[in-house]
């Protein structure tokens, strides 16, 4: 079988061949599209036409071709692929179950999935390497058995990565590059530096093979100035190519220059059209910035909901707004039990802010059982993070230590 040869990403860089849904059962599809009484292509998909399953999979998924976006159909459509014996199906199957889209995530069906596409996909053998490098928790099945988890095996994994990776496949030449990057940024003098340039050399060489991670990590080099020379306008562009390919924390980086004028012009307009692109792939970034403009412009409700899907993404900054929202009732019903469960939940996300205001909490008792300890705790998080009032708050404690003030020590 050819392959379709569109692809698409999500997140963690992952690719997703011609189309991506599933559902935990299977669905009975909708008897036809633009309410015609035929659907030729239905009609080839339901005869086991690989192609015609997932590009009609494609079609429910993103409310394409006339069809209403329907997951559930597209799960329908992407299955019967899989369980036809397509690599294509069984790859983009457990990239589904790795980000649990339209499925409960399971990285053990995942894992399951991606080794079943087989050694031709370098696809699944890359996303294969990603687990086994971390490895996999135990989990819990709705029978209420637990399924024994994966051991992390980083040696196999750098391996499946180098093949791939010599093979000239660039996600894997990335994650080779990106480590390396790490490790001379950890090892520092000169050897550090004769490291970090080679491998920087090698997600050079990823990005110019088209792979848009590659072009965003390259972009975050030029503005940190890591291993190469601090060039704004170099990471615009390398943001710029990467976004127009897709990568969705690209758009949201995008937006921010646009925003600050960092590299480029600054253009309000532009700002919010790539955070909205952005935010149409659930990226956490940039739903929360939509969440600040929505809030600036008395939107609460929107503000809110805007909130809410970046936490649920795992955005710390998210959570934290959410949160102080909860605490006052603005835009939605005061629960200080939940804004401290949210402010809880994103500092430990790494949302510097969210530490300093748990620290209130814990210290004021405020949603949460009072805790001087767990208030100091998490002040001091906070200030080793450079949060201006934290420091400020452990300074004057610490000069009223003797007068009853709480312990800085």
């Amino acid at each position: 079988m050819k392959r379709s040869g569109s692809f698409l990403r999500f997140a963690g860089g992952a690719v997703l061949i011609a189309v991506v849904a599933c559902s935990a059962s299977a669905v009975e599809p909708e008897p036809s599209a633009r309410g015609n009484t035929t659907d030729r292509l239905r009609e080839q998909a339901l005869a086991g036409d690989f192609a015609s399953q997932l590009t009609l999979g494609g079609a429910y998924l993103h409310g394409a071709g006339g069809r209403v976006r329907n997951p559930a159909l597209a799960v329908y459509y992407f299955r019967l692929a899989a369980h036809g014996g397509s690599a294509e199906g069984r790859y983009n199957l457990g990239v589904c179950q790795e980000y649990g889209l339209g499925i409960d995530k399971s990285l053990l069906d995942a894992f399951e999935s991606y080794s079943a596409a087989g050694e031709l996909l370098p696809e699944a053998r890359f996303r294969k390497a990603m687990l086994l490098r971390k490895g996999i928790a135990s989990e819990m099945q709705s029978t209420g058995k637990v399924r024994l988890g994966v051991e992390p095996d980083p040696e196999a994994a750098q391996k499946i990565l180098s093949l791939l990776a010599e093979a000239g496949y660039a996600p894997a030449q990335r994650e080779i590059a990106a480590a390396e990057l790490r490790a001379a940024l950890r090892t520092g003098g000169e050897e550090g530096l004769r490291a970090g340039k080679l491998a920087y050399a090698k997600l050079e060489r990823a990005a110019l093979r088209g792979d848009p991670p590659a072009m965003r990590m390259l972009a975050d080099c030029f503005r940190s100035g890591v291993f190469c020379r601090k060039d704004s306008e170099a990471m615009f562009f390398y943001l710029e190519k990467a976004a127009a390919k897709g990568d969705a924390e690209a758009m949201a980086k995008l937006a921010f220059c646009y925003e600050t004028g960092d590299g480029t012009a600054p253009d309000r307009e532009r700002a919010n059209q790539f955070f909205q692109r952005a935010a149409e792939k659930d990226n956490p970034m940039a739903l929360a910035k939509l969440g600040d403009y929505a809030l600036l412009e008395g939107n609460l409700t929107e503000a809110v909901e805007y909130f809410q899907q970046a936490a649920r993404l795992g955005s710390g900054y998210g959570g934290m707004r959410l949160a102080l929202l909860l605490a006052d009732g603005v835009g939605i019903a005061k629960d200080e039990q939940k804004a401290a469960a949210s402010l809880l939940e994103a500092a430990r996300a790494g949302s510097s802010d969210a530490a300093y205001y748990l620290a209130l909490f814990f210290y004021a008792g405020r949603g949460i059982p009072k805790d001087d300890s767990a208030g100091l705790y998490w002040m001091k998080r906070a200030a080793a993070d450079g949060v201006a009032a934290a420091e400020e708050f452990l300074r004057r404690s610490r000069t009223t230590s003797g007068r009853g003030g709480v312990q800085g020590k």
